[in-house]
């Protein structure tokens, strides 16, 4: 991103819906500022009548188009350098979040936008980061209704398909973003991939229910289509690798024995866990506290003058307290902050008059 814009300019940063997601669960807005971005926009966003903002022309700026390979922001991209109009910024760098159809594709070929591209590449990252170990893929609202809706028609059945194939994506963007930690170069199940920084193609295994049984095997042809793309070079299909069941292998050749493993499993293997309730320090906040979907939570408190402040902290990966404590089943976690209170009272001498009921509140002022 910095060296797009020359020294000092910076670039524009243009997403969707989506995209801002992903960008959001893997860094600060902070951070991406200190990458060389002037300005972070967001192409679908609509005003109270339902018709998209519009969004102030920075010509002399290049702008980077992280998008999701969709028709609506296809189509708003090409709006930005429609033919007879000023173009919206300098130039565009193009980076989709999965394979662009070929259709997609001829379309911005036939548009205005082409000669205003300065260059395009599917860095196959589509999935929303939440937890350093706990993600979810940006599915539709309609994801859940339309996978386990019976096949009544041809029509739900090709909806179905296509939801399944949607999450597939997703998953598929994963493995392709986590780095390789072995070796090796050959082809087939458990294989790697070094062709543009190296991947590990995972066996997958799935349980009994229908919906697992599609996604794994939507799955499987998304990795064998990346697999044979970086072996080319370029996009195309393949077939190494197979689909396992319920303890079954991967047909696509013998994996390695430190291949990442993919399980996929549908509600139906599990009916009963959405209806128990978790007893963690982290199900008892979200509970309890009107914490954000972002993770963000604001409360008030008195202040020295009482004066009532308010404060707003973000509790996510960044918050070493969070992290530690926030799985924790509330009575295990009672004890283990009681101790690590006298821990650190013990190895803080200054905060020992925080625990003792007399100091004033200077002392505990300056224990703090």
């Amino acid at each position: 991103l910095g060296g797009l814009g020359g020294p000092g300019a910076g670039v524009v940063l243009v997403v969707d819906d989506v995209t801002m997601r992903i960008l959001s669960s893997l860094f600060r807005l902070s951070e991406v500022m200190e990458a060389g971005v002037h300005l972070v926009e967001n192409l679908a966003m609509k005003g109270a009548d339902g018709n998209y903002l519009r969004r102030q022309p920075l010509r002399e700026l290049p702008a980077v188009y992280l998008l999701t390979p969709s028709v609506e922001s296809v189509n708003r991209l090409i709006d930005d350098f429609r033919a007879g109009s000023s173009p919206a910024y300098r130039s565009a760098h193009l980076f989709f979040s999965s394979r662009l159809s070929d259709s997609l594709i001829g379309k911005l070929r036939k548009s205005g936008a082409l000669p205003h591209v300065a260059g395009l590449q599917e860095i196959a990252l589509e999935v929303v980061m939440h937890e350093s170990n706990v993600f979810t893929t940006p599915a539709s609202a309609a994801a859940f209704h339309a996978l386990f809706r019976g096949d009544t028609s041809p029509r739900t059945s090709q909806s179905k398909m296509q939801e399944a194939y949607r999450l597939a994506t997703s998953l598929a963007t994963l493995f392709a973003a986590l780095p390789d930690t072995g070796g090796g170069g050959h082809t087939g199940g458990g294989a790697r991939h070094s062709g543009g920084g190296g991947w590990a193609m995972p066996l997958i295994h799935c349980g009994p229910g229908q919906v697992a049984s599609a996604v794994a095997a939507a799955t499987q042809d998304k990795l064998d289509a990346l697999a044979t793309a970086h072996a080319a070079g370029r996009r195309g299909g393949g077939s190494a690798g197979g689909v396992g069941g319920p303890g079954g292998g991967n047909t696509g050749g013998e994996p390695e024995a430190d291949a990442p493993v993919l399980l996929i499993l549908d509600r139906t293997f599990d009916p009963l866990s959405p209806l128990l309730h978790e007893f963690t320090y982290q199900a008892m906040a979200y509970d309890l506290l009107p914490i954000q979907e972002d993770g963000k939570y604001r409360y008030s408190y008195l202040g020295n003058n009482n004066q009532t402040l308010s404060k707003e902290v973000l509790l996510s990966e960044s918050d070493s307290l969070w992290r530690k404590y926030r799985h924790m089943h509330i009575a295990d976690l009672t004890a283990t902050l009681d101790a690590d209170y006298k821990s650190f009272l013990s190895a803080h001498h200054a905060s020992a008059s925080l625990n003792r009921g007399g100091a004033d509140l200077r002392a505990k002022a300056e224990g703090m």
